[in-house]
């Protein structure tokens, strides 16, 4: 193989190293916008019902149209349902949309997992008791996403560095 073959083969194979490393620290990235997505989530939801006292499935269409994807189908997924008046719960029908989810692998699992909390607050029966599940639900998803956080500020430069050194190590032993 020529220099410029092997300079060329090196580079190929520092550029993937850097690239499985970029993809490490995006799943973080994504971790942390769905902890955010669902935080405002449930602030939108308590703020509707402190003060408006609307019914679930507006609030959910409402929601909807606030929210990024894949957020807004969900929500509008559940509201559809909601209208259909099949007799199902909310909280079988929010079940019933997480299942979907995670079958197509839309969420990290992290994730799916606050979801199926979330669905347990809308079974408190008076507003003040959902508003409280809804908080304590929120102050943990907000200390999850600060040990997410701190977790990526740590991992983010040792990730980069380790992939640069593994695409050096490759390039040593196929050299």
């Amino acid at each position: 193989m020529s220099l410029w073959g092997k300079i060329i083969a090196g580079m190929l194979v520092l550029t993937g190293a850097q690239g499985f490393g970029l993809a490490l620290r995006q799943e973080m990235k994504c971790i942390l916008y769905h902890l955010n997505e669902q935080k405002q989530m449930l602030f939108y939801i308590m703020r509707e019902i402190s003060f408006l006292h609307r019914p679930m499935q507006e609030i959910f269409l409402s929601l909807a149209d606030r929210l990024q994807k894949p957020y807004n189908v969900f929500l509008k997924d559940i509201a559809d349902n909601m209208d259909n008046g099949s007799g199902r719960t909310l909280q079988e029908i929010w079940d019933e949309e997480l299942d979907t989810i995670e079958k197509n692998r839309c969420y990290p699992k992290v994730i799916t997992r606050y979801l199926r909390r979330m669905k347990r607050c809308f079974c408190c029966e008076e507003d003040e008791m959902q508003k409280e599940a809804f908080a304590m639900l929120c102050e943990e998803l907000e200390e999850e996403r600060k040990k997410m956080q701190k977790s990526k500020d740590e991992k983010d430069r040792l990730i980069r560095t380790l992939s640069f050194l593994a695409g050096i190590l490759c390039i040593m032993i196929f050299v």
